[in-house]
């Protein structure tokens, strides 16, 4: 059998582990990176989440690894690179979440125009403060996606059925996409000073690290919400 070591065991529900069982051996427990440093050399498998780091360090000692299965979209907490060098295949949920994300972020959205939560606040306390918690029409709004793929693109999506004017920055943008879902394509400095909302769904890289800075800030409006 196969050697599996399941990291945040919690995470990953038992009848699933269950089922894994059948066909490999399960060591299901936390351990730290100095605890995974001496026993990772022993497994041919594992599964984790975004908290336990798989670096080179790791990966040099990692001699019968052939499967990450990391519970996560992104993947910026192994060393692809190295992996790749090791002939370790790495398995993760991209695109599985896309649907719940792009709803939870239009949650959010709404409630900040709407401003739910302060007058959810303030009505638990007993108070009526009707005048306080007016919100804003969303088509009155500009909405600002940074990272216009799955997750963005649904985001937009939803923005336009409520009439929002959108728009994109993406280095990488699928034109055929924008222009389907309606969105004006535009560079990130455009986006930063003429939108009411920003909304940021880009992989975490080199490329976009601290993309929203200081001087990102200075360049939004005083009134944005991000």
């Amino acid at each position: 059998k196969m050697k599996v070591l399941v990291v945040s065991p919690n995470y990953f529900p038992e009848e699933i582990l269950f089922e894994l069982g059948n066909v490999a051996e399960i060591i299901s427990k936390n351990v730290s990176h100095e605890e995974l440093l001496n026993e990772i050399g022993q497994y041919d498998a594992v599964l984790t989440r975004v908290d336990t780091k798989f670096d080179r360090e790791i990966l040099k000692r990692a001699k019968k690894l052939k499967v990450i299965g990391s519970a996560t979209t992104g993947l910026n907490h192994i060393d692809l690179d190295y992996a790749k060098v090791r002939n370790i295949n790495i398995i993760n949920l991209s695109g599985t979440h896309t649907v719940p994300t792009a709803e939870y972020t239009f949650s959010l959205i709404l409630s900040f125009v709407k401003k739910i939560p302060w007058a959810y606040n303030s009505l638990s306390k007993g108070l009526w403060e009707r005048h306080r918690f007016f919100g804003n029409n969303m088509d009155s709004k500009v909405l600002g996606i940074i990272g216009f793929g799955r997750i963005g693109s649904s985001v937009g999506r939803y923005a336009k059925s409520f009439g929002m004017t959108v728009l994109a920055y993406d280095p990488y943008i699928n034109k055929s996409l924008a222009k389907e879902v309606g969105v004006k394509i535009v560079t990130l400095d455009y986006l930063l000073k003429n939108s009411d909302l920003i909304t940021l769904h880009a992989y975490l890289s080199e490329e976009t690290k601290n993309i929203i800075n200081s001087k990102a800030f200075s360049k939004m409006k005083s009134t944005a919400l991000l």
